[in-house]
């Protein structure tokens, strides 16, 4: 499966942000097979390494607000992150439910997903566990890596010049100081929050070459829009709503 024939092929695509994260724990296998069940082109998730140097998929540093543990995740390892219920207190309801390994992401689900595989600290070696990853299932034409951070991404660019590089952003950040901080890492898709997006932002990623790829989309009507505009990827908690609209 590769991102550039699906977009040949679809148009904008839509991913589902960390999973079909409206109907289920974000950033689970059950969050992660409804997006997939709902039709999702791709998956967009979190990654962090643990004390042991494992990738895990989730959110935060901080394992408190999607779990019931406390703690940082790098400062627990894949035993101890495993433990936890990533229910969390936003699904107080739900069955227990793991955090995943970035392993068992791409292990169960490679070759019928494309994978937006958002890196959130610099950790040390954090490029080359991933990366390995990508490698050991063959995933690499299927897989965006993106980060807030630029570090991550010059890691990433000088280490796995194949990989392809998105570099998120929002609005209020100071964009100047940042794009310069860029310098030198070769872009494959920009993924601003989706308020930043209008006509002369688009005529400028088109005259420079790069995909643009937003967050989070859950209302219908905004999704046409950003289709209309010519966006490439459309991160959504409901996957089965923004299809159903971008079918119209």
């Amino acid at each position: 499966m590769d991102i550039d024939t699906l977009l040949a092929e679809h148009g904008t695509l839509v991913f589902g942000h960390r999973g079909a994260s409206g109907y289920a724990p974000e950033n689970t296998m059950e969050s992660f097979g409804l997006a997939l069940e709902q039709g999702a082109h791709g998956i967009e998730f979190d990654v962090h390494l643990t004390a042991d140097s494992v990738p895990v998929v989730i959110h935060d540093f901080d394992v408190h607000t999607t779990t019931d543990g406390q703690g940082m995740v790098v400062d627990l390892t894949l035993e101890q992150i495993k433990s936890l219920n990533a229910a969390g207190p936003k699904w107080p309801k739900h069955a227990p439910i793991q955090v995943p390994t970035l392993d068992e992401v791409l292990s169960t689900l490679a070759g019928k997903l494309i994978f937006n595989i958002e890196v959130k600290a610099d950790t040390e070696n954090i490029e080359h566990r991933v990366a390995e990853l990508v490698g050991k299932y063959g995933v690499g034409d299927a897989v965006v890596v993106s980060s807030f951070n630029p570090v991550v991404l010059h890691r990433f660019a000088a280490a796995y010049p194949k990989i392809r590089i998105g570099y998120l952003y929002m609005d209020g950040e100071p964009y100047t100081q940042l794009a310069q901080m860029m310098t030198g890492v070769p872009i494959y898709a920009r993924h601003p929050y989706h308020a930043m997006i209008d006509t002369p932002y688009m005529n400028a990623a088109r005259q420079h070459g790069y995909k643009v790829n937003t967050w989070t989309v859950n209302d219908p009507e905004r999704a046409r829009q950003l289709r209309d505009l010519g966006v490439d990827v459309v991160m959504t908690d409901f996957p089965d709503r923004i299809l159903h609209a971008l079918s119209d």
